[in-house]
């Protein structure tokens, strides 16, 4: 079994009650479980392709390409928008996957952002910085603005510290002076 840290494949949620929706009820009572794991197929390709009608094909090959087509348009699994296939369960869970990324970048950068800041404070003032929420937020905010920030994090804390604060030993920086 693949560690999780090889996993590099986006997925997606398979409910429970897939099975209990009715047009799945519907699938599987005239195509068998067959048509289920066809079904699945389907999702799984159009998770990562948009499938134009006329390709349905290339989800398993025109050996069941007919079979395809029969999931895709007899049982009210799927719509046809601008001759595309839509899916209202896939688009859901490729939003919910954009979102989860998203989310992950942004704590990605922000970890990265505020070690940059901690090592430059350290490096220039002596200390960690002692930010509040606030503070956090303001520099956070600073980061999103300034290209290059944390390679320039250094110059700017002692630029600062020197025009600012070399007469006052006893001053604690805040990235409000930024």
């Amino acid at each position: 079994m693949a560690k999780v840290s090889e996993i590099t494949e986006p997925y997606f949620s398979h409910d429970i009650s897939a099975r209990q929706d009715k047009s799945i009820i519907f699938l599987i009572e005239e195509m068998g479980f067959e048509g289920y794991g066809l079904f699945w197929a389907v999702v799984e390709f159009m998770h990562r392709n948009k499938l134009n009608v006329g390709e349905e094909r290339l989800v398993v090959g025109k050996d069941n390409a007919d079979k395809v087509l029969r999931i895709l348009n007899d049982f009210k699994l799927f719509r046809i928008e601008d001759g595309e296939y839509i899916s209202d369960r896939i688009q859901n869970n490729i939003s919910k996957q954009e979102e989860k990324s998203k989310k992950a970048k942004v704590a990605a950068n922000t970890k990265w952002i505020l070690s940059a800041l901690k090592k430059a404070h350290i490096d220039v003032f002596g200390k960690e910085p002692v930010l509040n929420d606030d503070e956090v937020k303001v520099f956070l905010n600073y980061s999103n603005k300034i290209p290059n920030l944390k390679d320039q994090l250094p110059d700017l804390l002692y630029t600062t510290q020197r025009l600012k604060f070399e007469k006052k030993p006893d001053f604690v920086g805040s990235v409000n002076w930024l």
